[in-house]
């Protein structure tokens, strides 16, 4: 197979068309991770692998939208890509890359979490002190 070209479809997004028909939705990190340009031949083995590297790339990009809504442990982040079906594999890699770029980190996490368990528990005790 051979890339006969590649179209931006969203912010990360591209649609790349080979020869023999297909069309894929690929990540811009995929592209760039595997050098992907048109005129390029895709042999089996990077076929396979653009593929699982696309794969990882929207876990990835799931569990940054995830981990934006509030700070996430490693289990909660774990337990999500289980819930998503993800392969153990998978989930190490998106793991390790996640705490390798300091997006986790179980002892931030504690440190936030308890930080925000004694302002409850003093708020309500000023409450009540108030009342």
């Amino acid at each position: 197979m051979k890339i006969t070209k590649y179209v931006k479809k969203s912010k990360d997004k591209y649609i790349l068309y080979l020869d023999n028909g297909e069309i894929i939705d690929i990540y811009e990190d995929v592209i760039v991770k595997n050098n992907l340009t048109e005129g390029k031949y895709l042999d089996n083995n990077i076929y396979n692998k653009i593929n699982k590297d696309n794969e990882i790339q929207k876990s990835y990009n799931e569990c940054l939208r995830y981990i934006n809504t509030r700070l996430r442990s490693v289990k909660e982040i774990k337990d999500y890509l289980i819930k998503k079906k993800i392969s153990n594999e998978n989930i190490d890699i998106i793991t390790k890359r996640l705490l390798d770029n300091r997006l986790l980190d179980d002892d931030v996490f504690c440190e936030a979490f308890i930080n925000v368990k004694l302002l409850v528990n003093l708020s309500d005790l000023a409450l009540i002190i108030i009342l």
